[in-house]
């Protein structure tokens, strides 16, 4: 279990806003979008506590740079990995109508503090799709999405991942991930996204 900082008030109820009443559309080239959604998750250090003691997190290796090392997070995957929480089937239930797709599995890294951070990357299973839809809702401390082309150069775009102590969720569909590099920014504490 990781230590981190708890809050000075009572921990607010575990919800989120099923209405994506704060969302922000950034359309990119090529038809690829980001819809963002800062503080759409209330109560998030209940949820993120419960996620964290509840999975089985797991350690990963990857052939990088002619050898292999070992994945700077933990990673695991619902409901194999353990039960997950009730309000997570609510929220996969809620993306999957506003987005009318079938989003069927929950992917979850945690990031245990600074050094636990991954370079800018493509979604694995969507960079090899046409257009592909992929959510994440990020809990534990705060971290930006950072996305920036993969050709050509160009500025990364920032998103903040939280808002008035409430943790947000991005959505990007298009050919985001075959077009940008995507990554959470380091933190000095633990975080954790779900996909």
């Amino acid at each position: 279990m990781l230590r981190r900082q708890l809050g000075l008030f009572r921990a607010a109820e575990v919800a989120f806003d099923a209405s994506f009443a704060g969302l922000r559309r950034v359309d990119l080239a090529h038809g690829a979008w980001v819809e963002h959604v800062p503080g759409w998750v209330r109560g998030e250090g209940q949820l993120f506590d419960s996620l964290e003691a509840s999975t089985r997190w797991r350690k990963e290796r990857m052939h990088m740079y002619e050898r292999e090392v070992d994945v700077p997070r933990l990673i695991a995957l619902l409901p194999d990995d353990g039960p997950g929480h009730p309000l997570l089937e609510d929220m996969r239930a809620a993306l999957s109508a506003r987005y009318r797709e079938g989003f069927v599995r929950t992917s979850m890294a945690l990031y245990r503090d600074g050094r636990d951070s991954v370079a800018f990357h493509g979604d694995t299973t969507a960079r090899d799709l046409l257009e592909a839809c992929v959510a994440t809702v990020s809990l534990g401390a705060p971290r930006r999405l950072l996305l920036r082309p993969t050709e050509g150069g160009g500025r990364s775009l920032a998103f903040a991942r939280h808002s008035q102590g409430r943790r947000g969720g991005s959505t990007h569909g298009g050919d985001v991930s075959s077009r940008m590099g995507q990554r959470l920014g380091p933190t000095r504490r633990a975080s954790a996204a779900a996909q």
